[in-house]
């Protein structure tokens, strides 16, 4: 049987790396935020688009947001 301890390590270190670099980013994480809370807060909409796998991540990402925002 495989070992697959070292495939899974380097999964995890992989996704450590990327968390690192996104918090590099987080004021304009932040400013993104505020941008639609206030483009909800004036009426506006908010869009997600995506082709393929993409496009399943953009309904589930409209899905979140719409949960998230009528449990507030």
């Amino acid at each position: 049987m495989t070992d697959l301890n070292p495939i899974i390590a380097d999964r995890f270190t992989e996704h450590l790396e990327v968390f690192g670099k996104t918090m590099e980013h987080m004021d304009t994480i932040q400013e993104i935020a505020y941008r639609c809370k206030a483009a909800l807060e004036n009426g506006n909409k908010i869009l997600f688009c995506g082709n393929g796998g993409s496009a399943a991540d953009s309904q589930h990402l409209a899905a979140e947001l719409i949960c998230r925002f009528k449990a507030a």
